[in-house]
């Protein structure tokens, strides 16, 4: 039908026989049907049923900008779905794979009574960051132990819940970054682009230099003879260092972010890499982890 040009059309529904004909201009379309009895039918939602109510495109942002992070792990599933974790000083949104983590913080959506916490599985997520990135409005969720509800604008979305207890992913946020690399975004993601073509192909190591003023880009394939280096200016406070990251993942939270400015924090070149926005959107904290490869020196 998509392939038709603007027309009218017939549809011919025999319930009897099952069977659907759609006529139009030039031609039909004949097919079989399935009973309506057969559809699942949702459970309905639990007396206890936690509810909150979120900005449409906040939520969508937030999905948005947290499922790259998700994991593609059948050994652990929690890690496959993005988590809401809704306490006395904010909603959370959490993704992570293990080696990258995204953290959103919802300053102004706060638990009424009993912190609590659902997670969101990845394609239900997908699905519905397409439906609410395209209206207005606010959005309702109920969610229980198993199940989740979203009321919006015009239509309503249901879906299971992945059960399981998600990683302590505060943890993991180290504290004690005493070097801080502040850069254009969109020029050091356009410097990584460059780079980025000429690391090998398996692990897609990019080595960061940092110095006073200074970040360099450096990329190579042993095995095919190439290598690339690009430097960019930015402010730098702390030692000296060189830092090795998955180039492809770094343009990922560089895409993934909004403001001019990102700022890198990192501790030394064993510990993550914390990139924050330089502008936090309002009545947010936005916040994206890296864990670091080993450079072969």
């Amino acid at each position: 039908v998509k392939e038709l040009p603007e027309q009218p059309l017939q549809m011919t529904i025999d319930d009897q026989s099952l069977s659907v004909v759609v006529d139009y201009q030039n031609g039909s379309f004949s097919l079989a049907a399935l009973p309506a009895d057969d559809y699942p039918v949702m459970p309905d939602m639990s007396d206890d049923a936690t509810v909150l109510t979120l900005n449409q495109q906040l939520l969508a942002e937030n999905i948005s900008r947290s499922l790259f992070a998700t994991a593609q792990d059948e050994i652990r599933p929690v890690m496959g779905g993005i988590l809401f974790d809704l306490k006395a000083d904010g909603l959370t949104v959490v993704a992570t794979d293990g080696h990258k983590l995204v953290r959103n913080r919802i300053l102004n959506v706060v638990a009424e009574e009993e912190p609590t916490s659902f997670i969101l599985p990845q394609k239900p997520a997908q699905l519905l960051k397409g439906v609410l990135a395209k209206g207005e409005g606010d959005v309702v969720v109920r969610f229980a132990a198993n199940s989740c509800e979203f009321k919006y604008d015009g239509g309503e979305f249901r879906c299971r819940l992945i059960e399981g207890r998600y990683p302590n992913y505060n943890s993991v946020i180290p504290t004690n970054n005493t070097n801080c690399l502040t850069a254009d975004r969109k020029t050091m993601l356009g410097a990584l682009k460059r780079v980025l073509p000429f690391s090998s192909e398996s692990s897609r190591l990019v080595r960061f230099h940092l110095e006073k003023g200074l970040l360099r880009l450096q990329a190579s394939d042993i095995d095919f003879a190439t290598s690339a280096k690009e430097s960019i200016a930015c402010e730098y406070a702390g030692t000296t260092m060189d830092i090795g990251f998955k180039g492809d993942s770094v343009c990922e939270i560089l895409n993934n972010l909004s403001s001019d400015e990102v700022t890198v924090q990192l501790a030394d070149p064993s510990r993550a890499g914390v990139f924050v926005p330089v502008e936090q959107p309002e009545n947010q904290e936005i916040l994206m982890l890296m864990m670091p490869m080993l450079l072969n020196d």
